[in-house]
């Protein structure tokens, strides 16, 4: 799964929840999907929300084969044990093996064993199978909690279901979704602490093995680099910000859209010449005793209370409150057209450093924020714009678990 480099078995039983729904729709069709792995789950920042992608490979009631190989594309490492044991024996099948929705939970089972371990279980192939870990009455892969002690035991259990030898013990998507569920909502607080440590090696201590195994992850199994992990979280903090920005914006438009529209018709609005032209006539000639009285007219208006925003989302007035009260001066007019992004937030953002700020930081609203070269209107994505400059929100990195190394 991509998206999220450093996990909690909580966050782990919610996205794997997450593919299980997809599949218990997609068997339902009916259909397989064939493929699932990690590759194929993409986990949306903005909101964690996770998607199973790739059906190129599925099959579904009524189509035509895919392919007139005895088996069909997939990803070996994902297969299980009855499809393995047919592909040994293909020289032999005249037909197509037949995938089930087994198929598919016990490849979501490989799929949350190497999320969690950063290793496959045992290959199933008959041939490479010299323990007998996946005959019929065979033991199975070691529980991941034995290759991460951080994972929590409800995680581990389920996991060790997906995986089980017999197709009917590793029960449906649906009831494994529904249990991974119940275990994220009851999980204990060692379910929300990390699955991996930081890595404290640098790559020339590493013994041959470990930068073997760095090289293909990326990582030494079971660590992380801090460095990509926190600036992974930071991108991604970043995306929610924006998402929620967007989603207060789309609010306030589709409100504006049932407001009345309170500016004249075409046919009774002045060419804008003549509209100045009267307005410099009015200065010049407009007696005294009556031009305080067009000045209060023409007064900007008084800014918004605390109160008169209240239920507005992160500091954005709704397009109806701009519509609804004409601009009369040149100011008025940009106020009006940058009522959406001008503001900050009420409050600090989600995740965002809250006071006292480090040095170079400004302590706005409650967060710190950091002012960029960029000016209005050239703010760069993930910023706000603010009294004529950009501003970035400090996005607050999680400590390190206690019982690491320092």
């Amino acid at each position: 799964m991509e998206g999220a480099p450093l996990y909690a078995s909580r966050q782990v039983l919610q996205l794997l929840a997450q593919v299980a729904r997809a599949l218990e729709v997609t068997h339902a069709l009916p259909g397989v999907h064939r493929d699932v792995k990690g590759g194929n789950v993409l986990v949306r920042a903005s909101d964690t929300r996770a998607f199973l992608t790739d059906f190129g490979s599925g099959n579904f009631k009524g189509a035509p084969p895919l392919t007139w190989q005895a088996m069909p594309p997939c990803t070996p490492a994902y297969l299980s044990p009855q499809a393995c044991r047919f592909a040994a024996l293909r020289p032999f099948h005249h037909i197509p093996y037949t995938a089930t929705p087994a198929d598919d939970v016990f490849a979501l089972g490989v799929t949350a064993y190497r999320l969690v371990t950063d290793e496959y279980p045992p290959p199933a192939e008959p041939g490479l199978d010299t323990k007998g870990l996946w005959k019929d009455g065979g033991p199975g892969p070691l529980p991941p909690e034995v290759l991460n002690p951080r994972v929590e035991p409800r995680l581990n259990t389920l996991i060790l279901r997906m995986l089980s030898i017999q197709p009917e013990a590793r029960g449906s998507a649906a009831e494994l979704a529904q249990a991974m569920e119940q275990a994220a909502a009851q999980s204990s607080p060692q379910g929300d602490q990390p699955l991996f440590a930081w890595e404290d090696q640098a790559p020339a201590r590493k013994s041959p093995l470990d930068s073997v195994e760095a090289d293909m992850l990326g990582h030494r199994p079971r660590y992380r680099n801090r460095a990509r992990v926190l600036e992974t979280q930071a991108r991604d903090a970043a995306e929610r910000t924006v998402a929620t920005r967007l989603k207060a914006e789309a609010l306030a438009r589709s409100r504006a859209a049932t407001q009345p529209d309170v500016h004249p018709s075409p046919s009774l609005r002045w060419p804008r010449g003549l509209l100045l032209a009267a307005g410099i006539l009015l200065l010049v000639f407009v007696p005294e005793s009556v031009a305080p009285v067009l000045s209060e007219q023409t007064q900007e208006p008084a800014p918004r209370t605390e109160a008169q925003d209240a239920g507005t989302d992160a500091g954005t007035v709704g397009l109806a409150d701009v519509t609804a009260q004409p601009s009369s001066n040149t100011e008025g007019a940009i106020a009006a057209h940058t009522a959406i992004s001008i503001d900050l937030p009420k409050g600090p953002l989600k995740g965002q450093v809250r006071p006292p700020c480090e040095q170079g930081q400004m302590n706005l609203r409650g967060g710190c924020w950091i002012k960029i070269e960029a000016q209005p209107p050239d703010c760069p994505r993930y910023s706000y714009e603010w009294k004529g400059g950009c501003y970035m929100p400090f996005v607050a990195t999680p400590r390190p678990d206690t019982s690491d190394k320092p």
